[in-house]
């Protein structure tokens, strides 16, 4: 700062707060401008650095953290906070703070609602800007397969030798036309995924590359949810009736040896992936529902994930018992 004092809308951005609270705080003696009684001749308050630091001294203490801490410690934006918090997944208390009423969250909510994103949170399948999606292979002029986006977000594109391209290198090569139906697909409404967990592999000729590329460019990136970890890919994918590949390098029955959840249906020209899950409705008590709310978000899932998982174990236990 140059001048050596701060006016109202120095203070305001220092103290990080509206020009409308500085004067409150005027008001309240928070803070003192030097010149509070000619002010009208100077035409604006003015506050020695002394009285500016005194301010940042005298501030209240933070009473949890915003929806904008959270969305910059966990790598999602404000809006989706806004959101789980306006549904019931992330608690959270609306408190006066700095002359303007916010929501905040404790940090055993924060710790909670933290594990169930990162749980949740998916590799993202199509890069917008680059107009890359993932597993997409990339040709060379004549046609051969030269390179592989392995992650759409970074994004990290490897060639056949083991080489990561950079995206001015891999922009040149030709894409697959299947990026048009990539795009164009809508969302399944039958609940429920099948997943498949796939070895990684650093060969961008592998079969389980080629079988999930051609899986999302048939069930389109809507449909898909992709978890990429240190050596295994989980691969989910919404039901849905796939044309069986005319590339002879795609065994589908190898395929399904990955599949760990839902089950696969063989018919003449296609395969049909079904998740086994259905929808139960029932009537319960609402202090019941409230119990299965708050025990849904300290497990980081949705309501109704969390009751069928319920049902699930209260069946399999039944079965174990009998068996």
């Amino acid at each position: 700062m140059d001048k050596s004092y701060y006016v109202s809308k120095d203070l305001a951005k220092l103290l990080e707060v509206s020009e409308a609270t500085i004067y409150k705080y005027i008001k309240d003696g928070k803070v003192i401008p030097y010149n509070k009684e000619t002010w009208n001749i100077d035409g604006e308050y003015r506050f020695s650095e002394e009285e500016a630091l005194k301010g940042l001294e005298a501030q209240e203490e933070k009473p949890g953290m915003t929806t904008k801490d959270i969305a910059e410690q966990l790598g999602i934006t404000a809006y989706t906070v806004s959101r789980h918090i306006k549904s019931g997944k992330l608690p959270a208390e609306k408190i006066m703070y700095k002359g303007l009423e916010r929501y905040f969250v404790t940090e055993e909510d924060f710790h909670t609602y933290a594990s169930s994103i990162q749980e949740t949170k998916q590799e993202k399948v199509y890069n917008k800007d680059l107009e890359f999606y993932l597993f997409e292979p990339l040709y060379n002029h004549q046609g051969e397969l030269v390179a592989r986006v392995l992650n759409a977000e970074e994004p990290v594109i490897q060639s056949k030798s083991g080489k990561e391209l950079s995206v001015e290198e891999a922009l040149p090569l030709q894409r697959s036309d299947e990026k048009i139906n990539v795009m164009k697909g809508k969302i399944v409404r039958k609940p429920g995924y099948a997943v498949f967990s796939f070895p990684k592999s650093d060969n961008i000729f592998s079969s389980t590359y080629q079988f999930m590329h051609y899986l999302i460019s048939h069930v389109h990136i809507n449909n898909v949810i992709v978890k990429q970890e240190d050596s295994m890919i989980t691969f989910m994918v919404r039901s849905f009736d796939v044309p069986f590949p005319e590339e002879e390098s795609i065994q589908i029955e190898e395929m399904m040896k990955y599949l760990v959840k839902g089950t696969w249906i063989q018919r003449p020209n296609s395969f049909y992936i079904d998740s086994e899950t259905e929808v139960v409705q029932a009537n319960i008590h609402s202090d019941t529902k409230g119990k299965l709310k708050r025990e849904a978000i300290a497990e980081g899932l949705s309501m109704n994930d969390y009751v069928g998982k319920l049902l699930n174990h209260l069946y399999e236990d039944k079965s174990n018992r009998n068996s």
